[in-house]
Order: C-alpha cells, then structure tokens, then sequence
C-alpha cells in the first residue's frame, strides 16, 4: 500500500505532436480521504478530467474509458491521509496522435 499523508503531483508532458493518454487499470483507496485526479493541463488549475475516491476495480470491472489530453500536458495527482492504506492506483501513460483520439472513448467527469 501506500504513505500516509501523500502529496504526489507528476506532470505528463508528451513530444510535440502528441497527447497523453492515461488508462487505469486498478485502483483502491480509502473512501471520502484518499483521492486520485486526473487534470487536462499543465497544472491542478486545468480542467478536472477525473476524481475518484474508494471503492476497488481492476481488470474490466468498473474501470474508467481512457483519458485523452487536449494539448501536450496531463497533470495527474494523488493525496492520502493519514489513515488507512490500501492498494493505490496503477495507470497505463503512453502518448499518441491527436487525430487517434477519436478511436478512444471520451473522459468523463466524476
């Protein structure tokens, strides 16, 4: 599991021509305290792409579709307390064309 009272922030930033594309695929942490975001941009002013709080999914069970930058920067960030600790999260980065975006589903907000 993972540190009580985590502040991590880690900025994608993929080559020119190119969006991040980031794909969950596990996640588990403490409900209502520890979270998990995901940010359209270079910082957490961006646009939220993605929070998430608790509950436990990996797999295909209950998993986000993937989430596509609109420009080169992602921001992704993860906080926890000083609580409980569970599993955490474990995304897939990788960085594609612009125009493949299409072939993906679209983020959603939650």
């Amino acid at each position: 599991g993972y540190e009580s009272y985590l502040y991590c922030l880690w900025r994608l930033v993929a080559p020119p021509d190119m969006v991040p594309r980031v794909q969950i695929l596990s996640f588990s942490t403490e409900t209502g305290s520890d979270f998990f975001s995901i940010y359209d941009g270079w910082n957490t002013s961006a646009v939220a792409l993605y929070r998430a709080s608790g509950g436990e999914f990996s797999g295909t069970s209950n998993l986000p579709p993937p989430f596509l930058g609109s420009t080169r920067f992602m921001m992704l960030k993860f906080t926890s307390d000083q609580f409980l600790s569970f599993n955490g999260v474990v995304a897939n980065v990788t960085f594609v064309p612009p125009k493949s975006s299409s072939l993906f589903s679209q983020p959603s907000v939650i």
